[in-house]
């Protein structure tokens, strides 16, 4: 579930990079 998990975080994390 690790893989799951950092695939949730880069999603999160690109998204707040468009908002920017």
């Amino acid at each position: 579930m690790l893989i799951a998990v950092l695939t949730l975080v880069i999603t999160i994390v690109v998204q707040i990079n468009k908002k920017k």
